[in-house]
């Protein structure tokens, strides 16, 4: 990883049976390529073996610090026997934010099905909603950035303290953004391109008082009320996403603008 990269740690198990003659083959729960994610079980139990290389914060968020290497470490809760432990280096390459993802998420879809690999294991799959279908309904803004380097981490894995998202509705007759953290209202029909997010470093880390924005996204949305909550007289409006302007343009892109941050 990188110096002031943030990464998701996440500890992976197997669930074995002892077997009564250690000659028989070790019997596994639903089989030897099933892993079960037991982070949040150990989260208390690891550590940085070198913490001036890397910081493990609340055992799920590891960031780099200074150049070299280290190891994650998981202690036993029963002793100081050291259950696993992997590999970390920190290096000094060069990368840049090369796009701000937003999505605008309105619900969460669940299905469930028997899963392809065992006969005793249920599937979850979990879909996102970007439909807004009733008035002042809100909508959440997730954000990730992607980097030079091909790396992708979501946003919400920094501290806020560190940087200032400000979250803009470009048509407010179809949704406006409220309160922090900034909720998309829905306002009146339409679809398209409806939600701009602009990234910028904290006041306390710029060197002048021009605001310096670090990547700008766009998020689309549709807006389609069912036939009992549409209004008197409602029009559907929609925007195209080559009518949205670049972070330099001179588009006015409305005065709604809700900031994060610190």
């Amino acid at each position: 990883m990188l110096q002031l990269q943030h990464a998701l740690v996440r500890v992976l198990t197997h669930f074995v049976a002892e077997q009564e003659d250690p000659r028989d083959p070790t019997a596994y729960f639903l089989g030897s390529d099933w892993q079960a994610d037991i982070t949040r079980l150990v989260r208390y139990f690891m550590k940085v073996e070198d913490p001036r290389v890397a910081r493990l914060q609340e055992g799920r968020v590891l960031s780099g610090r200074d150049f070299g290497t280290t190891n994650i470490q998981v202690f036993s809760p029963l002793s100081d026997v050291i259950l696993a432990k992997t590999t970390v280096k920190v290096v000094d390459d060069k990368v840049s934010i090369t796009e701000l993802g937003v999505q605008v998420v309105s619900g969460l879809s669940m299905t469930l099905q028997r899963s392809s690999g065992s006969s005793r294991a249920i599937l979850a799959t979990t879909t996102t909603q970007e439909v807004l279908q009733s008035p002042k309904q809100e909508a959440l803004v997730s954000s990730w950035v992607q980097f030079s380097d091909g790396n992708q981490t979501p946003l919400d894995i920094y501290d806020p303290a560190n940087y200032r998202l400000t979250v803009t509705s470009l048509d407010q007759g179809v949704v406006s953004v409220q309160g922090r953290p900034p909720l998309v209202v829905a306002e009146g029909e339409g679809e398209g391109v409806l939600v701009r997010v602009e990234m910028s470093i904290c006041e306390s880390c710029q060197k002048s008082k021009r605001k310096s924005t670090v990547a700008v996204g766009n998020g689309s949305l549709k807006v389609k009320f069912q036939a009992n909550t549409r209004r008197p007289g409602g029009a559907t409006r929609s925007i195209d996403r080559s009518s949205v302007g670049n972070k330099d343009s001179n588009n006015d892109y409305g005065n709604d603008g809700e900031e994060v941050g610190g």
